[in-house]
């Protein structure tokens, strides 16, 4: 996701138990919302009413479903819009 983009946490991965600990001791977890408010050099995020720092390694553990996107999913951490860019506008002709 970039900067200034919204959505809601969709699922957390667990395959690091530390963690997945970690991030929902930050207030994270399936269904909060977040924005993007820095991608570099740390990702910081707004979840409720927190601003939190994350490490490039605790962002890809979170899958966030963008707001105003039924179907499109990506992840807060670096690389995650190339990867799952949603989905494309109707083609005019």
């Amino acid at each position: 996701m970039r900067a200034g983009e919204r959505g809601r946490v969709a699922a957390l991965d667990g395959s690091d138990p530390a963690r997945l600990k970690k991030l929902i001791a930050l207030g994270l977890g399936v269904g909060v919302g977040i924005e993007v408010l820095q991608r570099a050099p740390a990702i910081v995020i707004r979840a409720g009413h927190a601003t939190l720092g994350l490490d490039a390694r605790a962002a890809a553990g979170v899958l966030v479903r963008r707001a105003g996107s039924a179907g499109s999913a990506g992840r807060a951490g670096p690389g995650a819009s190339p990867r799952h860019p949603g989905p494309r506008p109707p083609s005019r002709k």
